[in-house]
């Protein structure tokens, strides 16, 4: 197939070594021969498809059936955008797909919110709902009201979450990510900067007050933290 071959380009430098590698070995009866093992470890392969591009027309039902498979980290945008494809086979196996994930990740959801109601004052099943939230929301599988609809549970839940255990750094940065996403960024702007305060070495905090700032567009602000 055209597609693989361009797929096995960056890997010119393995192949020849394994050529190498070949000419040294002596015969084997094993049927894997060694090209096949090559071929089937690029294939199980996520970081090659986290860098690939695909082109939502012209992806091939065979290319989405092996994103599918390998499930590498933009899995569900390429799913979304398969949906643009000019071939209806590709249409429907992406609906299909994310039909089905969204049914696995309202089902982890429905567990979580269960499991915490089981013990509401428990702030470790508190935090597993709102991280399951998280996850569900930032595969942007959602929309819309619905989409909303949750960003303002998971806020609910994180200043509930907040008042008991206000220094969990991990829950101060999905609170500051609530806020940018609900374009409230002055409360976005005020958490990140409190949040680079109590932990000035933590760079994935300045990381995330460079971007609040870029995402408000506050120039003045941006200066102060670089």
């Amino acid at each position: 197939e055209h597609w693989l071959f361009a797929l096995l380009i960056p890997f010119v430098g393995e192949l020849c070594l394994l050529v190498a590698d070949i000419g040294r070995s002596p015969a084997s009866n094993s049927t894997v021969t060694p090209f096949k093992k090559f071929k089937k470890d690029i294939l199980n392969d996520r970081t090659f498809l986290e860098n690939r591009e695909f082109d939502a027309e012209t992806i091939s039902r065979q290319q989405l059936l092996e994103v599918i498979q390998n499930r590498p980290l933009n899995f569900e945008l390429i799913l979304k955008e398969s949906l643009n494809s000019k071939d209806i086979e590709v249409v429907h196996i992406a609906a299909s797909t994310i039909m089905k994930l969204q049914r696995e990740y309202e089902n982890d959801l429905r567990n979580a919110a269960e499991e915490y109601k089981t013990a509401p004052n428990n702030m470790g099943k508190l935090k597993i709902y709102i991280e399951t939230i998280e996850k569900y929301y930032s595969k942007k599988l959602l929309v819309g009201t619905a989409a909303l609809s949750l960003l303002e549970e998971q806020r609910e839940l994180i200043e509930r979450y907040l008042k008991v255990l206000p220094e969990d750094k991990k829950i101060c940065k999905l609170s500051i990510k609530n806020h940018l996403v609900q374009n409230e960024y002055d409360a976005a702007l005020q958490e990140a900067e409190s949040l680079r305060y109590r932990y000035f070495d933590d760079i994935d905090i300045w990381e995330l007050s460079i971007n609040v700032c870029i995402e408000s567009n506050n120039q003045e602000k941006l200066n102060n933290v670089i």
